[in-house]
């Protein structure tokens, strides 16, 4: 220790800063993830508290979430690492992400990508009766003709919710909602909410399903 002190003192000042400076950049990029997974952590769990859920611990890639059910479907509710996909508009970050299972085995083999914003003019079909909703529909191995006015008005109204939703997909048969922002909900009843609507354009795609649209 007083050889580092010995030869910190000997060193010039403007390496004196250099040093310094990348010592406190060092310590900060040490703690500052532990600081946010703690109030990342406290938050998920006071939403699940007034949900009526337990939060579980999780690893750094899962940090926490918690499981409820609301009308009658299962979610799981959890912040973690959501990452973008090559040509998609979604943002690559931890984020609140929930997630409920799509009964028909149909939905196995189906992939489907709703992002939210609407089609700039130029690009819009008139063969397209959703092309002036606040969102964007991308389907792969399944008829375009599926998205019905049913599941164009459960959507259209999971969006109106809030400007801080993300992108909606379907994939290994769960339907998957990633917001845009960390924290799009303020707080349970905002979460509810938010689950409700999700549950209506899990209910409006089985029924698609169910009316052989699928």
């Amino acid at each position: 220790m007083e050889d580092f002190i010995a030869g910190w003192q000997t060193m010039p000042t403007w390496a004196q800063i250099v040093v310094g400076w990348f010592a406190l950049t060092f310590v900060v990029m040490l703690v500052t993830p532990s600081i946010d997974y703690r109030r990342h952590r406290g938050r998920i769990r006071r939403l699940a508290q007034a949900l009526g859920a337990t939060a579980t611990r999780g690893s750094e890639q899962w940090p926490v979430g918690f499981k409820i059910e609301v009308d009658g479907r299962s979610f799981d509710v959890a912040y973690q690492f959501y990452t973008r996909r090559a040509g998609d508009l979604r943002r690559s970050g931890h984020v609140l992400v929930t997630s409920t299972p799509l009964a028909g085995q149909r939905w196995s083999t189906v992939e489907v990508d709703i992002v939210p914003g609407t089609i700039p003019r130029w690009f819009r079909r008139k063969d397209l009766p959703d092309q002036d909703a606040p969102f964007q529909v991308r389907s792969i191995n399944i008829d375009r003709s599926w998205f019905d006015a049913g599941c164009r008005a459960a959507v259209t109204a999971f969006y109106a919710l809030s400007r801080e939703l993300g992108p909606m997909l379907v994939q290994e048969q769960m339907l998957v909602h990633a917001a845009s922002t960390p924290w799009p909900v303020a707080d349970g009843e905002a979460l509810r909410e938010l689950l409700r609507r999700q549950a209506a354009v899990a209910q409006a795609f089985e029924r698609a399903v169910r009316l052989g649209h699928v």
